[in-house]
Formats: structure tokens, C-alpha cells, sequence
């Protein structure tokens, strides 16, 4: 039998029974299975139609974000700086150029949201500093 890493992982982590597997590595999927059997599927459809929350897609749409802003169209990202850092690129633009080389395939690419975890959790700990301040209008 042909089928999804989704299935196995589903498989394996219920032996059999209802469950849900969400899988977020170069792409991503969430694959689940109810009490009847019957079984339903979100992404997991390749990097061009549809990986949202897989490393590739948020390199993707860190760049996007980051080539807005460069032509001035976009609002300022705090992303562009790390992900010109994580690539070695001198702008988005140059990074942009080298995602149609064969230097940087889409294996090569995916690793990076290391430098996305990093920055978001620096964001998350902002975040946290700004929402613990006491209020006073509640």
C-alpha cells in the first residue's frame, strides 16, 4: 500500500484509532481519523499549493513581506533583518535571486525558521513584558 507520512504517523500514534497528527517540517499537514473511520485532511499538498506552516512557507513569507518594504510599498518588518542574516543576503531583493539558483533549493531553505523561532520568541517575550503591566481601566 501507497500512502502519507500523515497516515503512518496517525497510525502509529493511535494504534489504529481516532486521532489527530499535525506534521509541520519543509511542509505541513494535520491528518485525522474519527470513531467511524472516516478520515479528513488539512494541507500537506506540496510547497506550491499549499504548506502553510511548513519552514519553506515561512521563509516564503518572511521574503514577501521583506521585498514590500524594500519597494516601498510594505511596512517595515523586524524579519527581514534575521532573515538576511539566517541566508548571508545583502537585501531581500538579492536573496530573492538566489532562491532561483540551484545554490538554494527548498531543502536548503527550510532549515532556517531557526532564526524565525528565535525572533518570535523574543516577540512573544515583548508581548508578555507589555500585557503583565497592571491595568487600570477593566
Amino acid at each position: 500500500m501507497v500512502t502519507s507520512d500523515a497516515f503512518i504517523a496517525l497510525s502509529g500514534a493511535t494504534a489504529g484509532g481516532p486521532g489527530l497528527v499535525a506534521i509541520a517540517g519543509t511542509g505541513s499537514i494535520a491528518f485525522g481519523r474519527n470513531a467511524a473511520g472516516r478520515t479528513a485532511r488539512a494541507g500537506g499538498w506540496g510547497y506550491l499549493f499549499g504548506d502553510e506552516g511548513g519552514a519553506f512557507s515561512i521563509v516564503r513569507q518572511a521574503l514577501r513581506a521583506a521585498l514590500r518594504h524594500e519597494e516601498g510599498w510594505g511596512a517595515p518588518t523586524e524579519l527581514r533583518p534575521a532573515l538576511l542574516e539566517a541566508t548571508g543576503a545583502a537585501s531581500a531583493n538579492d536573496l530573492l535571486h538566489r532562491l532561483y539558483t540551484a545554490e538554494f533549493t527548498r531543502q536548503r531553505i527550510a532549515p532556517t525558521p531557526s532564526w524565525w523561532m528565535k525572533w518570535r520568541a523574543k516577540a512573544i517575550a515583548r508581548h508578555w513584558r507589555f500585557s503583565r503591566r497592571p491595568h487600570t481601566n477593566w
